[in-house]
């Protein structure tokens, strides 16, 4: 948006006002350049922030969270460099010596509420009558841990395993499931998902106890083919009065001792023999490495961080790369969650008047969690999936890049307000054909410090923003 006014913009002011003013006009000093994410013709509330090291993202990132923050929205600012400390924030580190907080990969959507989840149960079990909404009912349909593990696997192929196979993905899921079922959570009981949540160490120990049957099963076996029929015919539960090196079975002839199942996988329902093959156990082998350094990072359990309203940063600057981007991408996943489990955000009875948003994730390193790859350009990638649905919830995100390279096409789609600060020349022509720059000269002006190109419906304008040092 963009209106005529002599008035001189200064970093104070910049935020103070109901719309976020980025300043005047480069070449059209008398026009303001301004955006609101809550008014009507801002088609979604999500900002991008393009530009070289160095040309002002941290600057610019700080003022939006600024403005967001007089705005009265809750913003989870994820800070990988350590240097965007706010006045008035909840600081909340993540650090690998002395992890105080952590976050559990396998928390996962209901659908409904905690509170409304415990209801329909209790209802269920003493014969009452609990009515749920259609769109509650949908909502619970469409939930679950098959949901999240959907999420999990799609964060692990974006992560750590580009090139994941099917073989290696259906192996993952199976895992993911089996490991749900340590702690009683079925993906299509929703009686169960009030059960506690298992942890990536639980997910490690059945690995484990895993490879540990396999190693059994083919001792036990020798020679013999380890196929289906065999591993049937050899395992027996406890229950079923098999006990370890038990004589008298006999495969082709062979006399072949009985192997005893782990308690783990009878009381828990788990069938580990579709683990059992040579290139399962190679996958699952190259899983458990990716694992075991979730583990060692120590910031993946369930001592869940204070969040509290307005602003939250956090700070994962002292981790580990690979361990930042996954977890990056877990608590963007989080905030969704939370954001979705309120239902839409144009029906919350709460909800300030004429606002369209209450939330926000800032990322100021979005190469980080930008898909790429094969799934750059997949709309149903997490990442695009979040951007295309997150606004219905009322939630925004603003991301900060430093070259136009990083950007899918589908991720841009989604992205109303677009601002562009100094870009190497390299990238010139990868810029003009990303943003649709059909004027040349513009990506020129920006070289200057202070200088921004602010996307409008009518196109990109070059900005002085309020620290501007040029010839005024």
């Amino acid at each position: 948006m963009s209106f005529t006014t002599q008035l001189k913009i200064t970093k104070e002011s910049q935020v103070l006002s109901d719309d976020f003013i980025f300043g005047h006009g480069h070449t059209t000093p008398n026009k303001i350049y301004t955006w609101n994410p809550d008014r009507i013709e801002t088609m979604n509330p999500h900002a991008l922030i393009c530009g070289l090291s160095g040309a002002g993202k941290t600057t610019l990132l700080k003022q939006f969270v600024r403005y967001l923050q007089n705005k009265e929205k809750d913003v989870y600012l994820i800070d990988l460099h350590g240097d965007l400390e706010l006045p008035d924030e909840n600081h909340i580190e993540f650090t690998a010596w002395d992890a105080k907080y952590g976050i559990n990969p396998f928390e996962f959507d209901k659908g409904v509420s905690d509170t409304t989840l415990l209801g329909l149960i209790q209802s269920e079990s003493s014969g009452n009558f609990f009515m749920l909404s259609d769109e509650q009912e949908r909502a619970l349909k469409n939930s679950g841990p098959i949901v999240q593990i959907r999420e999990i696997i799609d964060i692990f192929k974006k992560n750590f395993i580009q090139n994941m196979g099917a073989k290696q993905e259906s192996l993952l899921k199976a895992l993911l499931l089996d490991t749900y079922k340590l702690k009683g959570i079925v993906h299509d009981d929703y009686r169960t998902w009030i059960n506690a949540l298992p942890s990536v160490e639980d997910l490690r120990d059945l690995i484990i106890e895993v490879e540990n049957a396999f190693a059994t099963i083919s001792n036990s076996l020798g020679s013999t083919p380890i196929s289906v029929a065999n591993i049937n015919a050899i395992y027996r539960s406890p229950d079923e009065g098999g006990h370890e090196g038990n004589s008298g079975l006999f495969i082709k002839g062979k006399e072949v001792p009985c192997v005893r199942k782990s308690d783990l996988f009878v009381s828990n329902n788990i069938d580990p023999a579709k683990y059992f093959s040579k290139d399962s156990m190679r996958s699952i082998k190259s899983l458990q490495f990716y694992i075991e350094n979730l583990i060692e990072s120590k910031v993946f359990h369930s001592e869940t961080p204070p969040f509290t309203s307005g602003l939250n940063r956090i700070n994962i600057s002292g981790l580990r790369h690979d361990i930042q981007m996954f977890m990056s991408d877990i608590l963007i996943n989080k905030v969704f969650r939370m954001c979705k489990a309120r239902g839409e955000y144009s029906k919350l009875a709460n909800k300030p008047s004429g606002t369209r948003t209450d939330t926000y994730v800032i990322v100021d390193e979005g190469k980080l969690i930008i898909p790429s790859g094969k799934e750059k350009n997949n709309p149903f990638s997490y990442l695009n999936r979040i951007v295309t649905e997150s606004r219905k919830y009322g939630l925004g995100t603003i991301i900060a890049v430093q070259s136009p390279a990083h950007l899918p096409d589908e991720f841009l789609r989604n992205i109303y307000m677009q601002v562009i600060l100094t870009t190497n020349e390299a990238d010139y022509d990868v810029a003009r054909r990303v943003f649709n720059l059909y004027d040349k000269e513009l990506l020129r002006q920006a070289k200057d410090w202070g200088v921004a190109l602010v996307k409008t419906k009518a196109g990109f304008f070059s900005v002085r923003l309020p620290w501007y040092e040029g010839v005024q």
